[in-house]
């Protein structure tokens, strides 16, 4: 009852909400009703002919939804019977899965050995039982409970339990600092049986809260098969019904091969190997690609697409590849723009050293020198922002990506085509005219003209 508690009472709790959901349904069939009704008189009162044949329409329409609605607690009951039965008979009980679980729980010398404090092979998980005859009764448990026909999440997670004890028993017999790699290795492998086992038993547990939450809400989408306009959402909930149906049973029967392939890991030596390391961590992914591939083979039956495939693990990788180029060209952008910025910046220190040796070298002093300097380191400052505005003007245009039209493409192949950018020529703009003097704007537009 450890585990098997909380997830039927929630199946329960799921499951009582049906009633209230049939009472809900019946209130939207006498509003369905009665619109189908003022519909029919309508189109008499239009046509003057059709109102018995929709009276009769809509009189069988509604014997047959109050029979399904009379018998839908049963037909829900029934598709789990059904769910039941198969997967049971077909795997558990022809398959050899029943065989192997008697001989597990009928093996005496593996449960002593689980009760003996002295062994190595000692369980502190569970605490074993025994019966009249001297039998462990830890394992003498449904795999199914009878009442909700259900697979019982104590018999899969306490086989995990089992198996990654076992395993984590093997490191105990191993000093620390001495054998670090093996207890690296045996570590993984009780990891790997640990999330493996319970990743893909809780597809199958998923599937079947699913299962019940939507067949007892979705009752309220039967109303609507008595309206010709509507008939449409009936059909769609009976064919999601049908859907379930497949997708528990496939759900059911890989969940019990699963099952069958974690007793036979339960028994197996382990001796810390790379042999028996990759073994177990093989077989723990490998079942839990079996219980989470059950949704996909049910849509490959409906729908006649495979869907089985290593594609999801392609597009992950591909995903974390395309991050790492990603942040690699982000990377070499920021070291171009910073090694773009040092030039610059040894640019406007050399303009500044070399205003200040004009200076020095005409007899200035040290307060005209400093003035050279900033003045020097003003303008090429000055000269930058102007710049930077000036593409980022053009950007927001769109005339870099030709979202400006035909215009801003042409312009910015001029400009690249040229190679000038009108503020990135400041100080030749700023030389004095023939007379020595400064220029004048219809001098400045003049000699742009000429260029």
């Amino acid at each position: 009852m450890w585990l098997d508690a909380p997830f039927f009472t929630i199946l329960d709790k799921l499951a009582d909400l049906q009633s209230y959901f049939l009472g809900q349904a019946w209130f939207i069939a006498q509003i369905v009703l009665i619109l189908c009704l003022g519909f029919a008189a309508i189109k008499y009162a239009v046509n003057g002919e059709g109102l018995k044949d929709s009276i009769a329409k809509l009189g069988m329409a509604f014997v047959m939804f109050s029979v399904l609605m009379y018998g839908y607690p049963k037909i829900i009951t029934g598709i789990s019977e059904i769910v039941y039965e198969w997967s049971n008979i077909s795997t558990y009980e022809s398959s050899g899965i029943k065989e192997m679980f008697l001989n597990r729980q009928n093996d005496v010398s593996f449960w002593v050995a689980k009760i003996d404090e002295t062994a190595p092979e000692h369980s502190e998980v569970i605490q074993v039982i025994y019966d009249q005859g001297g039998r462990p009764q830890d394992l003498l448990i449904n795999i199914f409970d009878d009442k909700h026909m259900f697979i019982s999440p104590n018999a899969v997670i306490r086989i995990i339990m089992l198996i990654a004890e076992g395993i984590l028993n093997k490191a105990n017999q191993y000093s620390v600092w001495n054998n670090f790699d093996k207890m690296i290795l045996i570590l993984l492998s009780a990891i790997a049986v640990i999330l493996c086992g319970i990743l893909g038993s809780l597809q199958y547990f998923i599937c079947a809260l699913e299962f019940t939450l939507i067949t007892s809400v979705g009752v309220i989408m039967l109303p609507f098969m008595m309206w010709d306009g509507g008939k449409f959402i009936t059909e769609k909930f009976i064919g999601a019904i049908v859907g379930f149906f497949i997708k528990m049973l496939f759900c059911t029967i890989t969940m019990l091969i699963t099952f069958y392939g974690y007793l036979a890991l339960m028994t197996r030596p382990f001796d810390g190997t790379i042999n028996e390391v990759v073994y177990v961590v093989f077989i723990s992914i490998f079942y839990m690609m079996l219980c989470q591939s059950g949704p996909q083979l049910a849509v490959t039956l409906l729908t006649g697409t495979p869907q089985m495939s290593l594609m999801e693990a392609a597009k992950a990788v591909g995903a974390y590849a395309a991050t790492g180029a990603a942040g690699m060209a982000a990377g070499k952008f920021v070291a171009s723009k910073a090694t773009q910025g040092a030039v610059s910046g040894g640019g406007a220190v050399a303009q500044a050293a070399g205003a200040v040796g004009a200076v020095k070298a005409l007899g200035g002093g040290k307060g005209e020198q400093i003035q050279a300097a900033g003045k020097s380191v003003g303008a090429s400052a000055a000269a930058g922002v102007q710049s930077l505005a000036h593409g980022l003007g053009r950007s927001l245009m769109g005339s870099g990506n030709g979202g400006g039209g035909k215009g801003g493409r042409n312009n910015q192949a001029s400009n690249n085509a040229g190679g000038i950018n009108r503020y990135s020529r400041l100080a030749e703009y700023r030389q004095p005219n023939a007379e020595g003097q400064s220029k004048t704007i219809r001098e400045h537009l003049a000699s742009q003209y000429q260029r």
